[in-house]
């Protein structure tokens, strides 16, 4: 269950609450500012000011308007972010507030508590959301119901994502199998980023620029090539999600008793079995046949998911294959 929130953090939160809202009655920007994460405005830059302004705009603007009601609710695993996997937050998120004004506008603040004081964060932008907010504000999360205030963790069913991430990594090969008629594949990827909620699977083909190394992912031709301007492989989000509560889960039932060496630990322990899994769909006999009967493979084709963050481990693909 997701811990209680406690008196203090409450009143923390209220007080933000009022300083934010007469911050924007008053259009004090400084006092405004200092609501804010310090580092997180520092990491406004001229690739991410677009982004990061924007986003300021939309849990801003007309929210110094007359309070009809507000929720302040802990962060549960699951609940939808801004821009989908095109932005992150780099730290556990702790609590949301849900504000709606008299004149129907809402809006949701992530909040943290840092050194006595609650401070609302902005995502992590990389400079690539341009055209995704070209089309509208970011969709916000909505408020909860009361009977919905705590959330059960998650559960990882290995077998079942196993088989389903296997048959869309097939139907996204289907997709560009004419596109690569021509070419020879010398490796297949799939990248996890369990802190953010990156899913890549991406080809090496022998048609590369010079200089390419085998696992420098990010430089293939075809990285990310199931990613699309709004988001980290769409036709994945429901696994994608599905792995990131799962992962983020120990830091969500947190009790005051533990300390986050515990969370950090279990989470490791986590980000093994996803990987594990990712890999075990990758090695699929699905897959597999997909890419044998359908591309030219090289003499040296192999198929890897390695942890991003560790690269002195062992591709879980190798490990899977010892094991069967």
């Amino acid at each position: 269950m997701i811990a209680p929130m406690d008196s203090e953090s409450q009143r923390l939160i209220e007080t933000l609450v009022q300083t934010r809202i007469a911050s924007l009655r008053s259009g004090d920007q400084a006092r405004l500012d200092s609501t804010y994460l310090e580092r997180d405005l520092k990491r406004r830059t001229q690739h991410n000011c677009f982004e990061v302004d924007t986003y300021r705009q939309s849990i801003e603007h007309g929210f110094g308007a007359e309070v009809q009601q507000y929720q302040i609710r802990r962060f549960q695993p699951g609940i939808a972010l801004p821009y989908g996997g095109l932005a992150y937050f780099d730290s556990p998120l702790e609590h949301i507030v849900y504000l709606k004004t008299v004149d129907g506008r809402e809006t949701a603040w992530f909040v943290k508590i840092v050194s006595g004081e609650a401070k609302v964060q902005i995502p992590v932008f990389n400079g690539r959301v341009f055209s995704t907010l070209a089309m509208g504000m970011p969709r916000m999360p909505e408020a909860l119901d009361d009977e919905d205030a705590c959330a059960v963790g998650f559960h990882f069913d290995e077998g079942p994502f196993v088989e389903e991430l296997s048959r869309r990594i097939v139907l996204e090969l289907g997709s560009v199998r004419s596109q690569l008629q021509f070419d020879t594949l010398h490796a297949i990827a799939l990248d996890w980023y369990p802190q953010y909620g990156y899913l890549y699977l991406s080809l090496l083909t022998d048609k590369e620029n010079e200089g390419v190394g085998k696992w420098q992912m990010d430089q293939w031709r075809y990285f990310d090539f199931t990613g699309s301007p709004c988001g980290s492989w769409p036709y994945a989000q429901d696994l994608i999600q599905q792995m990131k509560g799962y992962y983020d889960a120990p830091y969500h039932s947190l009790t005051e008793d533990q300390d986050e060496d515990e969370a950090d630990d279990e989470t490791a322990k986590r980000a093994d079995e996803e990987f594990r899994a990712c890999a075990k769909a990758l090695t699929s006999k699905r897959v597999m046949e997909t890419l044998v009967n359908s591309f030219h493979l090289a003499e040296d084709f192999e198929a890897a998911v390695f942890d991003p963050h560790n690269p002195t481990t062992d591709n879980y693909c190798w490990l899977i294959l010892q094991e069967r």
